[in-house]
């Protein structure tokens, strides 16, 4: 019955976006099998609420609003999800 990621407690704002967009696309700009648990944990350093979970319900559900094109869940490798990730190398999709 779980709907759309529409229901953020409370949603990324515009400051938190423009710190994290490019420092994201600075520690990966082309990687592929990124684990969940790093890719959270750098998040986590530029948000006000690091609480990934009960803002946005969970890393997957923020990636795949804020950074559809960019972050992309591959799979899991044990109890880890796996992310591909990739900036474009000019910086202009910010």
């Amino acid at each position: 019955m779980e709907t759309s990621t529409s229901l953020f407690t409370s949603p990324l704002s515009p400051s938190e976006l423009e710190q994290l967009k490019p420092a994201l696309a600075a520690r990966y700009p082309l990687a592929k099998g990124v684990l969940g648990s790093q890719l959270g944990a750098f998040v986590r350093r530029y948000l006000t609420n690091p609480n990934l979970k009960s803002r946005f319900g969970g890393l997957k559900a923020f990636t795949a609003h804020y950074f559809p094109e960019e972050i992309v869940w591959r799979g899991r490798k044990g109890l880890d999800d796996l992310y591909d990730i990739s900036f474009p190398a000019d910086g202009s999709g910010l």
